[in-house]
């Protein structure tokens, strides 16, 4: 049985972690890394969406560069990117969970558009779980089964179960490709603004139960004035000429994903100021130029990603996110300030 699932792989004695690194195979990466608690380097983590992943930015090649002058012992800079496209606040969680038996100086999110598209189901159907989509069930299934390592019987029967009971009840479950047309006009109602909330306060209390530094940041996404997006191959012009973009309709209508945006970023301002989180407000910060961006979130890799680390780069070391020897910092970091 474990043959016809995972062939002769590492997946044949470690099926747990292959199932789950097959969903989340930004992680693997980091586990082969082996991320020590011994080790003198700084750390870093980022969780977040498409926007801060390693193939559209590049983010965490960036952050070390900028900031590796400013560490006072010359010591290295680590950036790890869990990142990934589509993935939601859930997804980010689980992710942090998996990563327990690595120590990170500081966790760094951002993501607040992809749950978007869950919001496209009428209220009855909708699961604040967000079981209500197909991605989420496969991991929970997944997740309930930690004896998959010893037998993959009960998984087996589980599975087995499960796709029958699907044939039959028909329920609805929505896939992460993007929304039916059919369902855009249930968009409006946001209502994922109760589970995003409910994942950032875990994510939080993991932090502080780990005593890693979380850096919450808002989402900042470029609407351009006065223009009506349609999803069609017009819009391209309200942007940067980027080679990859993403169509406003994978998430849904223009309108009910700007709602839904500016309500998920309502939440972790004030997740941010209920729990003294570091929070950094990138909507308030990040210029909104349509070279900066190749769609209403991705950035541009040449101008505008570079801005949005900047950005970060600065804020941590303002804030002295990554240092505990502030008195010996304070005077590096003047210093570095007065020469640029």
């Amino acid at each position: 049985m474990r043959l016809f699932y995972f062939g002769f792989n590492e997946g044949f004695f470690n099926p747990h972690k292959s199932l789950l690194t097959k969903h989340y195979p930004e992680l693997i990466p980091i586990i082969d890394q082996e991320v020590q608690k011994e080790d003198k380097a700084k750390k870093i983590l980022i969780l977040g969406g498409s926007v801060v992943s390693t193939n559209w930015s590049h983010l965490e090649t960036r952050l070390e560069k900028l900031l590796q002058p400013h560490y006072p012992d010359k010591a290295a800079i680590r950036v790890y990117n869990a990142a990934a496209p589509a993935n939601t606040s859930l997804d980010n969680l689980i992710k942090y969970k998996l990563l327990a038996d690595y120590d990170f100086d500081l966790v760094i999110y951002y993501e607040a558009i992809n749950e978007n598209r869950f919001n496209n189901v009428p209220a009855k159907f909708f699961r604040e779980d967000y079981s209500h989509v197909e991605w989420y069930r496969n991991i929970y299934m997944i997740l309930q089964h930690p004896e998959l390592d010893y037998t993959v019987v009960p998984y087996t029967f589980h599975f087995i179960y499960r796709k029958l009971n699907d044939l039959f009840t028909k329920s609805a479950s929505l896939d992460m490709n993007g929304v039916p047309q059919n369902d855009i006009v249930y968009g409006s109602e946001i209502k994922t603004s109760s589970p995003y909330r409910k994942n950032i306060q875990e994510l939080i209390n993991l932090a502080n139960s780990r005593n890693q530094q979380l850096l919450l940041m808002s989402y900042a996404p470029f609407f351009p004035e006065g223009v009506q997006l349609t999803g069609s191959k017009t819009d391209e012009k309200y942007f940067g000429g980027c080679k990859f973009r993403s169509n406003i309709l994978i998430w849904g209508d223009v309108t009910n994903v700007k709602k839904g945006i500016a309500a998920h970023n309502k939440e972790l301002r004030e997740l941010a100021a209920l729990n003294k989180v570091n929070f950094l407000d990138m909507d308030q910060a990040m210029v909104r130029r349509k070279e900066y961006y190749c769609d209403i979130c991705h950035l541009s890799e040449e101008d505008g990603v570079q801005y949005f680390a900047t950005i970060i780069k600065d804020h941590i070391l303002k804030k002295q996110l990554l240092w505990r020897d502030h008195q010996k910092y304070a005077i590096v970091y003047a210093e570095a300030t007065h020469r640029q």
